[in-house]
């Protein structure tokens, strides 16, 4: 995911990591700093700027996961 949003003021981003075997994990990195990791059933919400780049890494190719960008315009 490395999409850029610049005219929008308040954002929240969802990202979960559905996968069932607890030992998959994503890594979530934004603007080259190292957030954190989401292992199997993890999920989290961060509030965001909008003008990093996120980078989510998996340890398994076939993991699913699902991510949502909350916003209000202005």
């Amino acid at each position: 995911m490395k999409k850029r949003y610049t005219s929008i003021t308040t954002f929240i981003v969802y990202i979960c990591n559905n996968s069932t075997d607890e030992t998959y994990y994503i890594t979530i990195v934004i603007d080259a700093k190292p957030i954190g990791r989401l292992y199997g059933g993890d999920w989290m919400f961060i509030p965001y700027e909008g003008e990093q780049g996120i980078d989510i890494s998996s340890t398994n190719t076939n993991m699913e996961l699902e991510y949502m960008v909350i916003y209000q315009t202005v």
